[in-house]
């Protein structure tokens, strides 16, 4: 659903809408009066909401919805109130809430245009708070309709073109107070609009049915979004994948018709000083890694799954779904950060050709995997992760002797999954790969690696990122040794923060 927003100072006067929102705060037990500054509100509805507030129905506590009707013949057909709690509770969760509960009021009432009125309370009335109301009423007014038939029976997604509504939803955030910086304002909204419409590019995604996205359809998609945005983007196909010994994606991927793809996205910040357009490495020297898991479709493989399971494996490749988005978002906000995404896009079907149970494959990595079960997560999570982020690369430096690298020198990236592995039984079952031979072909591959830094374009530090699978050293140095717990604490810290 594509919904606008617009930003409205004008006073309670001024409001031309169906239906009128108003957010209330919980003050005492019970409210009994209106917020501050919205008598007017009351008299366009001849007093309704003086009394219903009266009758102590509506106790303000976060999640309750209130709907008082307005007078037969007037220019407000509803006046909803939303509670929110207490104010000391009132967090950006719950202000995304508040924003989702007015976007869901689209498809609850089936109205075009909403008036969400804003009190002249510092909890809600702020430039930040605004701007994740809207961001919240974008999400939460999100549908995927696409292949929905109409009534002549034409799917919206089909070859046909689809049915045009008459007018866009609009959404008015209505401030009782005139903001401190209008300006400023529609710049915090217009961020959190390109935000939430990322977010969309990525739930469309993975909404997506199997046969629409597939390892190649989903690296044209990469490819559109790229051009678009103005993002570099290569795709690495079997051939290449080959090359660089990434077997344990091609293993998981050699069962489908469809054959695995390795999409590497990165963003350039623009220079201090250049000319609007150009890019360049003057703007920082940091560099984001985010990795995606991209399974397209997951049967299970020869493992099969059971018929209740497999419905909703279209959505194993959220976590490449939302790096894409990411990736969309960082280049729109023209964010002074360089940027690699990787993702991962593979099929696991079951054939003739696909990997078995006790298969052992080797990983770009230079680490051996034996597969137990096609369907646990360890052998795919790991498996694919110790194909993007080889552990012998030069910005991944380990001495075995002295521990873990030094904080300064990388850390991993960031991997974003789909979310917990399955709970299928089976294991990865890791190896050293030989030795010094193992060492010696991850040297001869790295370097084409998407992730090198020489691929890259090496500009300094990697962030820090999901944590390892490794073992701590057995004598490590002390300081060292402490860099490296801080970079995990970290790692941790800022995924979060990115799942929020």
């Amino acid at each position: 659903m594509t919904m606008r927003v617009q930003l409205e100072s004008g006073g309670i006067d001024t409001i031309r809408a169906e239906t009128v929102i108003l957010p209330c705060l919980r003050r005492g037990e019970t409210p009994r009066d209106l917020p501050r500054g919205l008598a007017s509100l009351d008299r366009r509805l001849a007093g309704r909401l003086t009394d219903a507030l009266a009758s102590g129905d509506f106790k303000a506590n976060a999640g309750d919805r209130l709907v008082v009707y307005g007078p037969r013949g007037g220019d407000w057909v509803r006046c909803i109130l939303l509670g929110l709690g207490e104010a000391a509770s009132l967090d950006d969760a719950a202000l995304r809430e508040l924003g989702g509960h007015v976007g869901r009021e689209f498809k609850r009432s089936s109205t075009h245009r909403i008036a969400l009125v804003i009190p002249p309370i510092s909890e809600l009335a702020g430039e930040r708070a605004t701007a994740l109301i809207a961001e919240g009423a974008l999400l939460g007014a999100y549908r995927f309709d696409r292949y929905l038939s109409g009534k002549n029976g034409d799917a919206k997604g089909g070859a046909r073109k689809p049915r045009r509504s008459k007018a866009a939803p609009r959404l008015d955030l209505v401030h009782v107070r005139p903001p401190r910086s209008l300006p400023t304002l529609r710049r915090k909204v217009t961020e959190a609009a390109l935000v939430a419409e990322c977010q969309a590019v990525a739930r469309d995604l993975s909404n997506e049915p199997p046969n629409v996205i597939y390892p190649d359809s989903l690296a044209r998609e990469a490819r559109r979004i790229a051009r678009e945005v103005g993002l570099r983007c290569r795709v690495l196909d079997v051939p290449a994948m080959t090359r660089l010994g990434m077997g344990a994606i091609l293993a998981v991927g050699q069962g489908s018709a469809h054959p695995p793809r390795m999409i590497i996205l990165e963003h350039e910040p623009r220079s201090r000083g250049a000319k609007s357009g150009a890019k360049g490495r003057g703007a920082r020297t940091e560099t984001l890694a985010l990795v995606g898991k991209g399974i397209t479709f997951d049967s299970g493989g020869l493992s099969l799954k059971t018929a209740t399971g497999m419905p909703d494996m279209k959505h194993d490749m959220s976590g490449a779904a939302a790096v894409l988005g990411a990736m969309r978002a960082i280049a729109l906000l023209e964010l002074p950060i360089r940027v690699v995404g990787v993702l991962a896009a593979a099929e696991n079907m079951p054939s003739a050709n696909a990997y078995r149970p006790s298969d052992i494959i080797r990983s770009a990595s230079g680490q051996t995997i034996e597969i137990v079960n096609t369907d646990a997560g360890p052998p795919r999570h790991r498996g694919l992760r110790h194909d993007v982020e080889p552990d012998a690369a030069p910005h991944r430096r380990r001495d075995r002797r002295r521990g873990p690298p030094d904080d300064g020198m990388g850390a991993e990236p960031i991997a974003l999954e789909d979310g917990p592995a399955n709970t299928g039984r089976g294991r990865a079952n890791t190896g050293n790969g030989g030795g010094r031979g193992r060492a010696a072909r991850a040297r001869a591959h790295s370097r084409n690696h998407p992730l090198h830094p020489s691929t890259t374009r090496k500009t300094g530090t990697i962030l820090c990122a999901a944590s390892t699978n490794h073992s701590p050293p057995t004598r490590p140095r002390r300081a060292r040794h402490e860099r490296w717990n801080r970079a995990r604490i970290a790692a941790r810290q800022l995924e979060q923060a990115l799942e929020q």
